[in-house]
């Protein structure tokens, strides 16, 4: 019996895996834009296994989410919020060093936004609603 599970995504929340993939990509654009600074804040190697393991997670992340897992939104709602916290000093610094690193910034989190209410409202949140019911059946 799977009909819960074979219930059609809605279109709003394959926007948001979409929307969540371009935050990503645009994440990468802006840390190859900032690394000249990086470099003066940390240690190559110390920026690099963080970039790659944030980089794993957070794809990891919206491909779970994309798979309809309650879990991942869950985690991923929690990690932004926790990340809006030094979010909006650290905006400021960034504008100072770079307008379009400071642009790039704002539109990940623009992006992330949508992507967090189009999973959370109807009818996404639905879709998520039925896998976890279906899940636990099985």
């Amino acid at each position: 019996m799977d009909t819960p599970l074979a219930q059609e995504k809605p279109r709003e929340a394959t926007l948001a895996t979409n929307l969540l993939w371009t935050s990503l990509g645009l994440g990468l654009i802006n840390s190859a834009f900032q690394f000249s600074y990086l470099k003066t804040q940390a240690p190559v190697g110390f920026i690099l296994v963080v970039a790659g393991l944030t980089l794993a997670v957070m794809a990891l992340l919206v491909y779970f989410i994309s798979q309809g897992r309650n879990w991942a939104r869950i985690t991923f709602l929690v990690l932004f919020l926790i990340g809006l916290i030094p979010w909006f000093p650290q905006l400021v610094d960034t504008f100072s060093r770079s307008t379009l690193s400071g642009l790039l910034t704002v539109a990940q989190v623009v992006l992330q936004v949508v992507a967090l209410y189009l999973i959370f409202s109807k009818p996404g949140a639905g879709w998520f609603a039925k896998r976890v019911g279906s899940e636990a059946a099985s």
